[in-house]
């Protein structure tokens, strides 16, 4: 996806103005990606930004809440798989490669995509979904360890969410 064309929806942060929208969840979350464009990049990356009929790039929200959620699923399925499927440590290449092809597969499509992201960036998607009608897990120990830039975003968010 050309993000330059998200550009054109999503303006810039300077130009977001700096009082989140009241009443509006979706209004929200697209206020929160205004001033945070990281967002945008994390959003394209799991496939949530997606084109209307007219052409506009939207955010998926209800998408990225269902990925979020797939995920949680799926990497709790392999922690159970890994506990009840024995692995030797000296298991070869071949054996390692059959014992991970057994394991479970993700039940969304955009979960491949966002498994690879590191802790936080998966957290900043769990922020931005958190505005989604569908329920989302945020626990206080994905708040840790964000840099400045997510504490900025940590910020923001909670002025959104209590706009909202």
């Amino acid at each position: 996806m050309n993000l330059s064309r998200i550009g054109n929806l999503f303006i810039p942060p300077a130009a977001a103005g700096d009082t989140p929208p009241s009443d509006h969840l979706y209004a929200s979350a697209v206020w929160l990606a205004r001033r945070h464009p990281t967002l945008l990049h994390l959003a394209d990356r799991a496939g949530v930004l997606v084109e209307d009929s007219d052409g506009d790039v939207v955010l998926d929200l209800d998408e990225l809440a269902d990925a979020l959620n797939a995920l949680d699923r799926y990497l709790s399925e392999w922690r159970d798989y890994e506990q009840s499927h024995y692995l030797r440590r000296d298991a070869s290449d071949a054996e390692y490669n059959a014992w991970e092809a057994r394991g479970p597969k993700p039940t969304n499509p955009r979960v491949p995509a966002i498994a690879p992201m590191s802790r936080t960036e998966v957290t900043r998607l769990r922020l931005l979904a958190f505005f989604s009608p569908d329920r989302i897990a945020l626990r206080v120990s994905d708040l840790g360890g964000l840099d400045d830039e997510g504490q900025e975003l940590l910020r923001d968010w909670t002025r959104a969410l209590l706009a909202a």
